[in-house]
């Protein structure tokens, strides 16, 4: 869709008819919500998706305007992350949100999708009913091929120590690169490849197993893979 004709048919969606968002027209939209400018590039914002029956009627004890919309959006950011301007008192955190969620909404339009834009609610109290974290860490490890493993030992050590329940590890070589592919003693030795995993924290004995494929490819006993 034209862009000028986008912002011309935007408008804030008050009666929703309960056909579901599709997955294509979801991550369109989150894709444009991640490539929404942000102070400093700080990408700060978390964006949390709602469509469980659980999570839409905590969302109606928040606020009476979802209007039945079948997918709600909640745009957060993270408060160490942001952006202070001069003088120390304000940061980007608020704008930052507000520039990522106007994103996400030009993208529904674009995908045919319609959107209200909400603010009529606590958002401390969204945030409790939510469970939304307060600040969890990010952070990049470089460790040659025992990279993951070590990832998910960071992993659960963070767990551990400063609480919640499920970390990401992503690990990712990127070696061709750097082999000379006239080396034929080296470079068949070493190629690229990415890998991502969810873990959740358990009481079980912390132990890695490794397997050759699919499901059995790796177990942490704690945290276990999720």
């Amino acid at each position: 869709m034209d862009f000028a004709q986008v912002i011309k048919d935007r408008y804030s969606c008050k009666k929703y008819d309960g056909k579901p968002v599709t997955v294509e027209q979801l991550s369109s939209i989150l894709e444009a919500g991640r490539l929404a400018p942000t102070a400093k590039n700080l990408q700060e914002q978390h964006i949390y998706v709602v469509q469980s029956a659980e999570g839409l009627a905590k969302i109606d004890k928040l606020t009476p305007c979802r209007y039945g919309a079948p997918t709600v959006l909640v745009v957060a950011f993270n408060k160490d992350s942001v952006f202070t301007y001069l003088g120390g008192k304000h940061s980007s955190g608020a704008e930052d949100a507000a520039i990522v969620a106007t994103h996400l909404m030009l993208a529904a339009t674009n995908a045919a999708v319609d959107s209200c834009w909400i603010n009529f609610f606590d958002p401390e109290a969204a945030a409790k009913a939510l469970g939304l974290p307060e600040n969890r860490p990010a952070l990049d490890v470089n460790a040659a091929c025992s990279g993951f493993l070590y990832g998910t030992a960071v992993a659960r050590g963070l767990l551990a120590t400063l609480g919640g329940q499920y970390a990401l590890v992503i690990g990712c070589e990127a070696l061709s690169r750097l082999m000379d592919p006239a080396d034929r003693s080296t470079c068949v030795l070493f190629g690229d490849g990415a890998g991502a995993a969810i873990f959740r924290l358990a009481d079980t004995p912390f132990a890695l197993t490794l397997g050759a494929r699919g499901s059995d490819v790796l177990h942490a006993g704690g945290p276990d893979r999720y």
